[in-house]
């Protein structure tokens, strides 16, 4: 016979994973933060132009413009391949992110305390409605954060290596 959880060790199983959410969109937040004042130093080192054009962009026009704006500054194709790989790494984690974050968060009456929630997202675009279900282990949400903060640090690396604002930089007044 199964013994059904108690509501605290279930309500502790759930704060564990809203936790890991938070941290989650906090990581995601510094993210997207880098990548605007990446941006910004190329736009502009002095003045607040690059700010106010990405100021309020979201997460995938940011990343096309970032895109574009390295590519342009950045003469190496290897490295502009690169960099397009890790910004594309960011994106598809930002889409595992918007699932976890956009979903409702369940645990069965009858589930062990011991066991992931099923995450469940509900959708009803074109192709009809649709109902996704998965169990979500709490490290698979901590491994997304990890990964954010990995491509986060990695972006820093280059901006700070890099000098596309140096007014001498072959590429600035193109």
């Amino acid at each position: 016979m199964k013994v059904r959880p108690m509501a605290s060790d279930r309500e502790s199983l759930l704060d564990n994973y809203f936790k890991a959410i938070g941290m989650l969109v906090v990581a995601h937040t510094d993210l997207e933060g880098a990548m605007k004042a990446f941006a910004n130093i190329m736009i502009n080192q002095h003045e607040k132009t690059g700010e106010i054009l990405t100021a309020d962009l979201p997460f995938q026009p940011l990343k096309d413009k970032l895109v574009s704006l390295y590519c342009h500054f950045e003469s190496d194709p290897e490295k502009s391949s690169r960099f397009r790989k890790l910004i594309e790494k960011a994106s598809d984690l930002t889409g595992r992110r918007n699932e976890i974050i956009h979903s409702r968060w369940l645990l069965g009456p009858h589930s062990a305390s011991k066991a992931a929630p099923i995450r469940l997202k509900a959708t009803a675009r074109m192709r009809g409605y649709r109902l996704e279900a998965e169990r979500v282990e709490l490290d698979g949400v901590k491994g997304i954060r990890t990964l954010i903060r990995e491509i986060d640090a990695t972006a820093m690396e280059i901006m700070e290596t890099r000098a596309y604002w140096e007014s001498d930089h072959p590429n600035r007044n193109k």
